[in-house]
């Protein structure tokens, strides 16, 4: 699955555990934000969210092991320098307010952090 496929499949099964659990889910109409959703519950504040799904890494041997890692910020278009890694934009205070991380299977699962404990860092294990 292309890596826009899995991340608006992250956004989708956040969405509907936001839903599940008594929040409001409100989605952009553009992408010139960071925000991907913002949820909240009735008389409380906004809270914006940055969802990304975890990929799983593989071990030496080349099977999948129980290590999973994620890009913290958004890859910019173009590549850069001979090894074409994308150029990451890190984030920065006051994009969004929480970022959120989807692990797939086996465990389903989502991982908050607050934007101040992820801001300028490149990628998380």
């Amino acid at each position: 699955m292309h890596n826009h496929l899995n991340g608006q499949l992250a956004e989708m099964i956040f969405m509907t555990q936001a839903i599940e659990r008594g929040y409001q889910v409100y989605t952009p109409m553009s992408h010139h934000s960071k925000i991907d959703v913002v949820i909240c519950k009735p008389g409380k504040p906004l809270i914006g969210v940055q969802v990304k799904k975890a990929s799983r890494q593989k071990k030496e041997n080349g099977e999948y092991g129980e290590s999973w890692k994620v890009l913290v910020g958004s890859a910019r278009s173009g590549r850069a320098g001979q090894g074409r890694r994308p150029r990451l934009k890190q984030y920065k205070a006051g994009m969004f307010d929480i970022f959120c991380v989807y692990v797939a299977e086996p465990h389903n699962c989502f991982a908050f952090y607050k934007l101040d404990d992820v801001a300028g860092v490149a990628s998380m294990r």
